[in-house]
């Protein structure tokens, strides 16, 4: 993530510029919510934001991939969701990232630094979040 730049509006009306997440150690989540590998990754990631909530140098950010934000907002309510959200009714953010496949899940050092990927095959357990989440925080 080092080299993008990109900037997102959040569910709560905050931006987000890649550059506020120097110092910090990033979780970035691409979604659609009628995905069927997103929703079972959906309670892991929920957990993970749960767990770091109180921690300010952690960040986790769930960031839709062609879906408006009267979709995620209903998804989001249904489903108990706390995590903040971007919804994205294009494809611009997430091209920056990957071309396909989703959910994407990026996890990224306090240099912006990306320190591991996870895709659909398998989704990403809480446990390998967690342990990759720590290792950027102590290891870096």
């Amino acid at each position: 993530m080092g080299s993008l730049h990109f900037t997102v509006s959040l569910n709560d009306n905050t931006l987000v510029v890649a550059s506020d997440l120097l110092g910090k150690v990033a979780v970035l989540v691409f979604f659609h919510t009628e995905c069927p590998d997103c929703q079972k990754e959906f309670p892991v990631v929920q957990r993970l934001y749960d767990y770091y909530r109180d921690n300010s140098t952690v960040k986790i950010y769930c960031i839709s991939r062609e879906e408006p934000a009267d979709e995620v907002a209903a998804y989001w309510q249904e489903n108990g969701l706390t995590i903040p959200y971007s919804p994205q009714s294009g494809r611009e953010v997430y091209n920056l990232f990957s071309e396909r496949g989703i959910p994407r899940i990026y996890v990224s050092d306090k240099h912006l630094v990306v320190y591991s990927v996870y895709s659909d095959n398998p989704i990403a357990t809480f446990e390998q979040l967690k342990s990759d989440v720590e290792y950027c925080l102590n290891g870096n």
